[in-house]
């Protein structure tokens, strides 16, 4: 889950980002971080535990455009 406290900007562009190395499973918060304030959901500041992985990026240049069509990267 993805979110920001500016607006979505912030989280768009990350969002964008981890589609263009491969990721699938990223999801945006709608109304961001703001909205869920107002709703009165729960808010931590512990942070969570992960598995430790073989991250290996996978570059997906199709789905990157430039003035000229697909970009080269």
């Amino acid at each position: 889950m993805i979110y920001d406290d500016n607006g979505g900007l912030d989280a768009a562009r990350f969002f964008f980002t981890l589609d263009v190395f491969g990721h699938r499973t990223v999801s945006i918060l709608d109304g961001g971080l703001a909205a869920w304030r107002r709703l009165k959901l729960p808010l931590g500041t512990e942070t969570p535990r992960i598995a430790r992985t073989d991250y290996r990026p996978a570059l997906m240049a199709d789905r990157v455009a430039s003035a000229n069509g697909c970009a080269t990267i």
